[in-house]
């Protein structure tokens, strides 16, 4: 798992280019359904600085993250800041 974004970034030597991972929603054997996940894969790949993340409303949902309130989806935000930081965000759906 952790290789993919690693063979992506180097096989790009343009230094903008940013390899994204999709949160999941956890169903099967898949991965990333967690933030604390996410953080390992990214500690995983030598140049993190050109990883980020894509928040799936929909998989942060079905992953077992409370987003359906105000407070309870700033309350999942501030977890993802937690645990991943702000710095990895790069879009939300």
């Amino acid at each position: 798992m952790t290789g993919s974004p690693h063979r992506s970034i180097w096989l790009s030597p343009n230094q903008w280019v940013i390899a994204v991972i999709e949160n999941t929603a956890g169903q099967g054997s898949n991965l990333g359904y967690r933030f604390e996940q996410i953080a390992h894969i990214i500690s995983r790949v030598r140049q993190g600085e050109r990883v980020g993340v894509c928040l799936d409303t929909a998989h942060t949902f079905a992953a077992g993250y409370d987003i359906r309130t105000e407070e309870s989806f700033s309350t999942t935000i501030e977890e993802f800041d937690r645990i991943l930081g702000f710095r990895y965000l790069r879009g939300s759906i």
